[in-house]
């Protein structure tokens, strides 16, 4: 590690303090002035690593604020969660005495589902690499990678190639394949099934129109029951509201606005939360720092 790029970290470590301290919402109370210690005593240890752990490090700093959709990463490398990239969640079991991945929701329509991996699929390798728990394997936007799966208890093993579009932050936001938002089908005469993996756009506008749809085309085949599955949700917009809007006969408040100001003064514990989303730069590497709502959780 250079002279230069230790300082450079000590750059991004400053301007995270600094963007915390001007924009974080304070849900959990935390303590500013002691969180700002542990940050600086820290500092040197993080800036003597390389790439993988100072960003974890910083990861780990984020966190003890308790505030969610907060994150931290190399903006030109873009590794994230498989859900984010691939379009499925992955769950670690134990298979033959051995710690696996396994395939848990795989949304309709994302690379994962149009490769052929399935709910319940083992994962072999990724590119050649044993992939095992708890190191979740690198998938990367805009590139071709070549799976390995298996089913539980069997050696015979299938292979497949995960195509990932390319995606890029969107102002500082992390990037994300978005998943079909609603899909829905009839699992009886009478029973209606709605799969939401995800509620896309700022206030739900276009989720809105998709579950009108939905809805409309289930009544019309006779639905008069319902099952949400909302397994594996990334979360994002207010389009969650228009959903739970189906499932009350009045109209009832959703929550109210929050700003920094009126917690401070008023000490609510806030229904909602959205922070300022801010870039965090160096001379040859970029980090983002994202918090609030994902365009994506």
């Amino acid at each position: 590690m250079t002279q230069i790029q230790q300082t450079e970290r000590l750059a991004v470590i400053s301007r995270v303090k600094t963007v915390v301290l001007k924009h974080h919402f304070n849900i959990g109370n935390v303590d500013y002035a002691e969180w700002c210690r542990e940050v600086d005593q820290q500092s040197a240890a993080l800036t003597a690593t390389d790439d993988g752990v100072f960003e974890e490090g910083v990861r780990a700093l984020l966190a003890k604020l308790r505030s969610s959709h907060t994150n931290f990463y190399a903006s030109d490398v873009n590794s994230t969660r498989p859900q984010h990239v691939i379009g499925a969640t992955l769950r670690s079991v134990i298979d033959s005495g051995s710690p696996h991945w396994m395939f848990l929701d795989v949304f309709e329509d994302g690379p994962a589902a149009r490769a052929g991996a399935a709910p319940g699929q083992l994962l072999v390798s990724v590119d050649g690499t044993s992939a095992n728990p708890p190191t979740f394997p690198a998938f990367r936007f805009g590139q071709d990678h070549q799976v390995t799966t298996k089913l539980p208890g069997q050696q015979e093993t299938k292979s497949f190639v995960i195509t990932v579009p390319q995606r890029k932050t969107h102002k500082g936001r992390p990037p994300l394949i978005e998943p079909k938002s609603v899909s829905h089908r009839m699992v009886t005469q009478r029973v209606g099934l709605l799969r939401i993996p995800f509620f896309p756009g700022l206030f739900g506008i276009r989720f809105s129109k998709f579950l009108k749809a939905a809805v409309e085309n289930l009544k019309a085949k006779g639905c008069d029951r319902l099952i949400i599955d909302l397994r594996g949700c990334l979360g994002g917009s207010l389009g969650f509201a228009n959903l739970v809007s189906y499932l009350c006969a009045d109209r009832i408040p959703i929550g109210y606005d929050v700003t920094r100001k009126r917690i401070a003064r008023e000490r609510w514990p806030p229904s909602s939360q959205r922070t300022q989303n801010s870039l965090l730069s160096s001379a040859k590497r970029r980090w983002v720092m994202s918090s609030g709502p994902r365009r994506s959780t």
